[in-house]
């Protein structure tokens, strides 16, 4: 993805901005200065001089922030013509002198803005935008008269902003964000190219708007992360696809041996997908649906990081297994199911997952540690110490020979309850319940805010309710390079 972002600079804003037609508190860019280059500084007040305009292709967006809550107020350029000037205007037009970046004493009211570099991912008609507006309403099981009502204007004139006849205020615009439950960004900018060969995939397993929805976002969020070097890209070379259960055997045996794992439960296993560049999100996505996995690719051909959106509505054995799977398909370089020589990757990526998390001579121990004929309590001692679902344990259970047809029916027909594994002795805690983030990427996220390069708002978006803003952590005193850094820019 090619659009990058300065966040972080916070502004006292004791009056209203003048903005573009139809937009009346939109910061606007002057595309009449063309600075030297993209890698000059923007000052660290409104004045003028070198570097003082942003780079070529820039907009400033503005946020308004009441409460501690972020609203996204405006982007220059929703509708047809629409001009621009740019912020160092705003602050000769408007008393903006006091910059202030991650600042812990904001004012009640205050603007934020978000200088971001929009490249050709962006929505740039009025058409594509008002589509756009259509499909997130119907997303939200709007009509176009309830939406027109909630942002108070007729339904016809949301019939022309859909069209794309009608330009849309960027107060309108957000009002519509925040109704639908969307970003800004998802209606200006367009989602990584994962995420649109995903889509465009018939074959794409458990595809759903609701998903698609939860993948694009997770997909921004790391994008905008690895983009701003606060994530790392990931050395990796697609692994060959399995096409037998013994190589998907040898695969999970590969993946276990080069993370240095021995054949024991893996715990944590969302923070073992991120060592192999898996990016892990746990969403409440209601339903039956499972997950999704996207591949971001990086600046060099060996560089990679994956995206996975987990539905956290499952029990917790089946999000690890639902995990493990998108995971899989990651490591082989098919996250959204190409071709596959037998036509069904999807079969060889769950017996990877079976043996990845249940390996062949940890599950031995346990049968042969079980008395004779006793299946049930095999399968339950194994879901329970691996922390699998009871489907699962008892397909492995016959994968490996130890049980019969007849047998692996019989006991999936009698679902376990919590007291079955409490008599055993066998508890284990829950992993990836919505929401949750990774616990790396949310160290990182972290660490970035601590060093004034996130604001507190962006950064509460980013680590999903993991934190509120009276947890986040202690920022140090503000120096001139933690200024700077709100506005140098990164490639």
């Amino acid at each position: 993805m090619t659009f990058r972002g300065h966040r972080g600079v916070a502004v006292e804003r004791p009056q209203r901005v003048p903005g573009p037609e139809g937009c009346d508190e939109a910061a606007r860019v002057d595309r009449s200065s063309r600075p030297r280059s993209s890698g000059d500084r923007a000052p660290p007040s409104g004045g003028g001089g070198a570097g003082s305009n942003p780079a070529e292709g820039t907009e400033a967006r503005c946020f308004d922030v009441l409460d501690g809550r972020s609203e996204r107020l405006t982007t220059a350029g929703f509708g047809p013509a629409a001009q621009t000037r740019g912020p160092q205007d705003i602050s000769s037009r408007d008393p903006l002198s006091h910059w202030v970046v991650g600042s812990s004493s904001v004012p009640h009211r205050f603007k934020v803005c978000d200088i971001l570099t929009l490249m050709a991912e962006t929505v740039l008609n009025a058409a594509e935008l008002g589509a756009r507006i259509g499909s997130a309403r119907e997303q939200a099981g709007l009509t176009q008269g309830a939406l027109a009502a909630q942002i108070h204007i007729d339904r016809t004139s949301l019939v022309r902003i859909e069209s794309g006849e009608r330009k849309i205020s960027a107060s309108e615009l957000a009002l519509i964000a925040n109704i639908v439950d969307l970003s800004i960004d998802w209606f200006v900018t367009n989602p990584p190219p994962a995420v649109l060969s995903r889509r465009a995939n018939p074959g794409a397993h458990g595809s759903t708007l609701a998903l698609d929805r939860a993948v694009d976002r997770a997909a921004r969020d790391v994008q905008f992360l690895l983009d701003r070097k606060i994530l790392d890209w990931i050395p990796s070379r697609p692994r060959p696809v399995p096409r037998s259960h013994p190589d998907s055997e040898r695969l999970a045996e590969k993946v276990r041996s080069d993370l240095e794992l021995s054949d024991g439960p893996i715990v944590g296993l969302a923070e073992v997908a991120e060592r192999l560049g898996v990016y892990s999100f746990s969403v409440d996505l209601g339903g039956s649906l499972e997950g999704a996995c996207i591949e971001l690719t990086g600046p060099s051909k060996n560089l990679r990081a994956g995206v996975a959106v987990i539905n956290g509505r499952q029990d917790p054995g089946r999000r690890r297994w639902t995990l493990a799977h998108e995971v899989g398909h990651f490591i082989v370089g098919d996250a959204y199911v190409a071709d596959h020589p037998s036509g069904d990757i999807e079969k060889y990526i769950d017996s990877f997952v079976a043996y990845l998390l249940m390996p062949r001579a940890a599950a031995t121990r346990i049968w042969n540690e079980t008395p004779q004929n006793d299946h049930r309590r095999a399968a339950l001692t194994l879901a329970a110490r691996f922390r699998t679902s009871w489907t699962a344990s008892c397909n492995q259970l016959a994968n490996l020979g130890f049980i019969k047809r007849p047998q692996l029916e019989s006991l999936k027909r009698v679902e376990p309850t919590r007291g079955d594994y409490l008599a055993l002795g066998e508890t284990w805690t829950p992993e990836l319940e919505a929401p949750s983030v990774p616990v790396a990427y949310t160290r990182k996220v972290l660490a970035a805010y601590a060093a004034g390069r996130l604001t507190p708002e962006r950064t509460l978006e980013l680590v999903r309710g993991a934190l509120n803003s009276e947890e986040l952590p202690t920022r140090g005193p503000e120096t001139l390079e933690t200024f700077r850094g709100a506005f140098d820019p990164f490639s």
